[in-house]
């Protein structure tokens, strides 16, 4: 991507997002807007976006609510709709959080597991809708309990065969599947979007019942377990330590593109997503975030992470190691959340990303 373009980019974004949310009513009554957007990550190259906003505040709440649509097109010929949202109860005594999304979209397989190599990429295409929903009651504190649902359906050609590590391919034609299991959620920190003290903590495991087309009418099971640290430090009152600790497993009949994978805007930076993908992945992100001047601020990256097959295997080796930096715009001077332009490095790639809201 040439810099023009990135230029370009951020001259559309900047300034309509910036008027929008100034523009917000800061009281607690409802906002809604509506607005074009554009951004950039390797899997999309150059897209543009429609934007709607809606927020309220439920009785007795501390804070808002709100429900949000993206649909966009990409250079790459892909279509997104995401419908997310997050919805606080009467004195926040529950909190909802979800997403609703369809996707059809082109994407390189790398095949499964660690050790892949990027020119054996190849292009396939998929299309699908899926939803992900948490629903938590607040028990004391700080802390929440409840349940995580979620169902996909996905069809797609058939996936090049690769040479991979044990896990053995499924879905390669598509699947359904639909699950429920326990979550815990730990939450402390001062801002939700742009965190500079405070803990996240996420544990949560689903059971799943999947189906494969033209295999056979027969429900198969698979598990997916997540674990998810975050902490926030500040070290000055201009800057902020944060990192990340992720880690993720899927056992029984998984399908692919359920695996655990490392890649994208969010985690592991610089790499593809689904660039490694089995069924075990853990991953480290640190992050050291600077304010500059004015609504500006820069940041720098590190992370580390790997997949693998199986639990006997040394965590410790192969590690794939990404590191970059980036800049960050305010939107508002009432709104603590950040437009960031972040390029990241890997070993065999690099990555350009300009997205909303910090990766973690």
């Amino acid at each position: 991507m040439r810099p023009f373009q990135y230029i370009f980019i951020l001259l559309l974004v900047i300034p309509t997002v910036a008027r929008a949310q100034t523009s917000a009513d800061s009281s607690r009554k409802p906002v809604f807007k509506a607005l074009p957007t554009a951004y950039y990550t390797p899997e999309t190259r150059i897209a543009v976006e429609a934007f709607a906003y809606f927020s309220f505040y439920a009785d007795s709440a501390d804070r808002r609510s709100n429900v949000r649509l993206f649909a966009a097109v990409t250079q790459n010929r892909q279509l997104t709709i995401d419908l997310p949202w997050q919805v606080f109860t009467k004195r926040e005594s529950f909190r909802i959080d979800g997403k609703f999304d369809i996707r059809k979209f082109p994407e390189y397989y790398y095949g499964l597991g660690n050790e892949t190599v990027e020119k054996q990429r190849q292009l396939y295409e998929y299309w699908g809708f899926g939803l992900i929903n948490r629903a938590h009651k607040k028990l004391k504190g700080n802390h929440y309990a409840g349940m995580l649902m979620e169902a996909r359906w996905l069809r797609t050609d058939n996936l090049p065969a690769f040479p991979m590590t044990g896990t053995e391919l499924r879905g390669d034609q598509g699947y359904q599947f639909a699950g429920a299991g326990p979550s815990y959620i730990y939450d402390s920190r001062d801002v939700i979007l742009c965190a500079t003290r405070g803990k996240f903590i996420e544990l949560a495991m689903t059971m799943n019942a999947v189906q494969f087309p033209k295999s056979s009418n027969a429900v198969s099971s698979f598990y997916k377990i997540y674990a998810d640290y975050r902490q926030f430090f500040s070290v000055t009152p201009s800057t902020v330590l944060a990192y990340e600790v992720v880690a993720q497993s899927a056992l029984g009949r998984v399908p692919y593109r359920e695996l655990p994978a490392l890649g994208g805007p969010l985690l592991h930076r610089g790499y593809y997503f689904g660039r490694y993908r089995d069924k075990n992945m853990a991953c480290v992100q640190l992050e050291v975030r600077q304010h500059l001047f004015w609504r500006f601020g820069a940041v720098a990256y590190g992370s580390a992470g790997r997949v693998y097959d199986d639990f006997d295997q040394p965590l410790l080796q192969n590690i794939r190691p990404a590191g970059g930096g980036g800049i960050r715009f305010k939107l508002s001077k009432k709104d603590e959340a950040n437009l960031r332009f972040d390029v990241a490095f890997t070993p065999d790639s690099h990555g350009f990303y300009l997205y909303f809201a910090e990766a973690f």
